[in-house]
Parts: structure tokens; C-alpha cells; sequence
């Protein structure tokens, strides 16, 4: 079978999930999405000039901000969004819950089919394409996908982000006006991602090793941006306050997770039917699949296996030191960057990250590895025969990620770090040059 014909079917083969997957989700349009439901109630609080983080839902309240998945004994609120994703979600929270709902499906796949579109306007051989489109063509199957679907998240934003960034990153050699269109772009999109979640900063530290590639003017247009962004939530003092609120909120969540409850009386309030939801009804709608769930994090694997809690300043000073020693040996091993690795530096920047994440204290579901989504098809459009064995690894590593193997007792977590130590192999070392055979690149 030829390189071409390989494509094609991995093409069809995408569609065909694709068709696939969107009957699949959308047995889910009458049911409850719990975690989009606090998107929108805090999206809605903040446009009506309220704090959303410690709102508890009473008689006499709007029905607008009704939210039944949040009865709970902690005084904190169940939206946890950052202050600037309600801001992204103001001109649709309007909508009926399950007009957005529909919506919403929408814009999942819709982010997700951009940023396989736009991994593979990176590749330069056939075997670079096939990879994306394999990749791609499994993720849909995935209980992370399910899973974030189900519930109405928000994390294929922050792969979308990341990926539009590196996408303008690399335009850098365009035309004067092009360029600076670019740098533009690409402080926008850098602001998107960190405004949205703030530990993405992770992210960006190894691009400082490569600023000196980049002019003056397009630096200081790209940073223009995040400036513009960051002095308007300093200055503006309901944007402030919002922000505090959110970083107090985030620090009760953790301490809430680690048994610290800080608690109040919420009596639970039960409306039968609002914005087009009947919660009899949405009740009874499951997934035709089961989705397993496991709580991969440093901290709950700790408690599994020594049966000892670590506390919460302990994870930051053990993330930190991880951080920082992969970003000494990123240093030592490509100084004095006479090169511009964007793909290798981008890679290894989401890693950063996502350590960050599996440093967390809060319980981490299977929607947060949607993330890697976008670390993955990079590194899938930039193979090189010469890595041939860690791509099968790779592979290897995301069918264990992806699916739930009954005989392998936490095998998406393994995956999970087995594919981290992975994308980290490929990303840190220097890489191999030229990027494929001249029959390769042409085929």
C-alpha cells in the first residue's frame, strides 16, 4: 500500500469517527453538562456585576443563576473558571441552557478539527501527515473526549490557545507588516492561554531562551497584548476583586481536597425543569459506553501507594524543583540556541506545564488529559526516522492513555506519565537534522 493511499484512509477513517463520535455525544443534549452549567452561571454573575466564587443559589434569586450541581457543604462555589474565560463566554450565556448546550458541542469539535487542521498545515513529508491524522483519528474514542463532552468543559480551549500561539510563534520571517500582524496574533492568543489558566506561564519559559531570534519590533508587539490585558485587570477594580476572589477560591478547592473543609449550610433546593432542562429526564441519559475515571496526581498516588497525604506547599516545592531541573538540562543540552527548535521548545513548554497540572492537589478527572491533544499532534508533525522507535512508544502510550484495559489496574495513568517521559525524550535533546529523506519529504 503506498504512502498516499495510507493518508486516504486515514482520512476517511477520521470522518468516519468523527460522524461517529457526534451521534455519540449527542445522546447527551437533554441531559445535564455540570460543568458547562458553571461556566454559564458564572459567566452570567459576572456580566450582572456579581462575583461568582462563593455564590450559593437561594429562593428569591434569578433563575438565570440557578445551578443544581452545586449543593454542597463548602462555602466555595462550584465555578471555578478563571474571571477572563466568563468574560470569553458573555455573548452566548444569553442562550437557554440547552440551546447552549448545542452550541457548545459545536465549539468542541469545531476547536478540535482546527487544531488537527492546523497540525497538519505544519508537516512537510506524507509519514508527518499520517501520524496527525492517526492520532487525531483515535482521540475521539477516548474517555478523556467523553468525558469532557459529558460534562461540558472547557479544556480543548487551552490546547486551541496553545497551538494558534505556536502557529503565529513561527511566522516570525514574514514581511515587516505580515510579522507584526503575526506578533500581534501571537501576544493574543499567549494572553487567551494564560488569562485562562494562569500556571500555563509554565509554558512560555523555555521560548525565553529563543527571544533572541526574534526583532525588537516584533517582540515588543507581541507583548503589547498581554500588557494591554494585565494593566486593565490591575486598573479596573471590579476586575481586580474578581481575580482575588478567584486566587482565595482556588487555595479553599485545594484545601478542600485535602480534607480542610470549609464549610457552611447549603440546603438543597430542587427545580424540576428550567431553561429547557427536565432533570427527571436528564437524570435517566448515561453514556452508551462506560467511561472509567482515575485520579492520576502526584498526590493521590502518593496517598494510594505510602498511604500519606502530602500537603499542599509540599507539591509546589516538589513541582517547582521538577520544573526547574528539566529547564536547567533543556538549557545545558541546546545552549547557545543557535537554532530556532520552535516545535522542540513548544513541546517541552506544554510538559512543563503539565507537570504543573499532575502536581495539583485537586482531583484531576480523565477531561484533563483533552490538553495533550496538542502536544502530541506537534510532536506527530515534526517525526524524523531517526525517533522511529519512540513514536511506536508514543503510540503505545496513547492507546494506554486513550482506553480502558480491564487487566491493567491504573493503565491510563501509566500511559499518561509514559507518554510525558516520552514527549520529554523527543524534546529535550537537540534535533536531528534534515527532517526526513528528500524521497520522503516529496512523497
Amino acid at each position: 500500500m503506498s504512502k498516499k493511499t495510507g493518508w486516504i484512509l486515514l482520512a476517511i477513517s477520521f470522518l468516519a469517527v468523527i460522524a461517529y463520535a457526534l451521534q455519540r455525544d449527542l445522546i447527551f443534549e437533554k441531559a445535564y453538562t455540570g460543568d458547562l452549567r458553571n461556566r454559564v452561571v458564572g459567566a452570567r454573575l459576572i456580566k450582572d456585576g456579581h462575583s461568582p466564587y462563593f455564590y450559593k443559589w437561594k429562593p428569591g434569586d434569578p433563575i438565570r443563576y440557578y445551578n443544581p450541581y452545586d449543593y454542597n457543604d463548602l462555602k466555595i462555589s462550584a465555578i471555578t473558571a478563571s474571571p477572563f474565560f466568563h468574560h470569553l463566554l458573555s455573548p452566548i450565556v444569553e442562550l437557554r441552557q440547552t440551546q447552549l448546550w448545542r452550541l457548545w458541542l459545536a465549539i468542541e469539535y469545531i476547536l478540535f478539527i482546527s487544531i488537527v487542521a492546523l497540525a497538519l498545515s505544519l508537516t512537510s513529508t506524507t509519514r508527518q501527515q499520517q501520524l496527525v491524522m492517526l492520532f487525531a483519528t483515535l482521540f475521539p474514542l477516548s474517555n478523556a473526549w467523553q468525558t469532557h463532552v459529558f460534562e461540558g468543559q472547557n479544556y480543548i480551549f487551552i490546547p486551541f490557545f496553545a497551538a494558534l500561539f505556536y502557529y503565529c510563534a513561527r511566522r516570525k520571517n514574514e514581511r515587516r507588516t505580515i510579522g507584526i500582524g503575526f506578533a500581534a496574533a501571537a501576544g493574543c492568543f499567549a494572553a487567551c492561554l494564560l488569562f485562562t489558566r494562569p500556571n500555563t506561564l509554565l509554558f512560555f519559559l523555555p521560548f525565553l531562551f529563543l527571544a533572541r531570534h526574534y526583532s525588537r519590533a516584533w517582540l515588543l508587539t507581541f507583548f503589547l497584548p498581554l500588557l494591554l490585558l494585565s494593566g486593565w485587570t490591575l486598573c479596573n477594580h471590579q476586575e481586580r476583586q474578581l481575580w482575588q476572589d478567584y486566587r482565595v477560591q482556588v487555595y479553599e478547592w485545594a484545601k478542600a481536597f485535602n480534607g480542610e473543609h470549609p464549610t457552611q449550610s447549603n440546603k438543597l433546593y430542587i427545580i424540576k425543569k428550567w431553561e429547557g432542562i427536565d432533570m427527571d429526564s436528564a437524570a435517566a441519559i448515561t453514556p452508551k459506553k462506560k467511561i472509567y475515571k482515575e485520579n492520576g496526581t502526584v498526590y493521590n498516588l502518593t496517598l494510594l501507594i505510602f498511604n500519606r497525604k502530602l500537603s499542599v506547599p509540599l507539591l509546589g516545592i516538589l513541582a517547582l524543583g521538577v520544573i526547574l531541573l528539566l529547564l536547567l538540562v533543556f538549557y545545558f543540552l541546546n545552549r547557545p540556541f543557535q537554532q530556532q527548535d520552535l516545535a522542540r521548545t513548544a513541546i517541552f513548554g506544554f510538559c512543563l506545564y503539565m507537570i504543573s497540572d499532575l502536581f495539583s492537589p485537586i482531583w484531576r478527572h480523565p477531561y484533563y488529559f483533552v490538553q495533550w491533544i496538542f502536544p502530541l499532534l506537534l510532536a506527530a508533525s515534526i517525526y524524523h526516522p531517526r525517533h522511529k522507535a519512540l513514536y511506536w512508544l508514543l503510540l503505545a502510550t496513547i492507546l494506554l492513555s486513550y482506553f480502558h484495559f480491564p487487566f491493567l489496574k491504573m493503565g491510563n495513568t501509566i500511559g499518561e506519565y509514559s507518554m510525558l517521559a516520552t514527549l520529554l525524550f523527543l524534546s529535550l535533546p537537540p534535533a536531528p537534522s534534515p527532517a526526513g529523506t528528500t524521497s520522503e519529504r516529496h512523497s
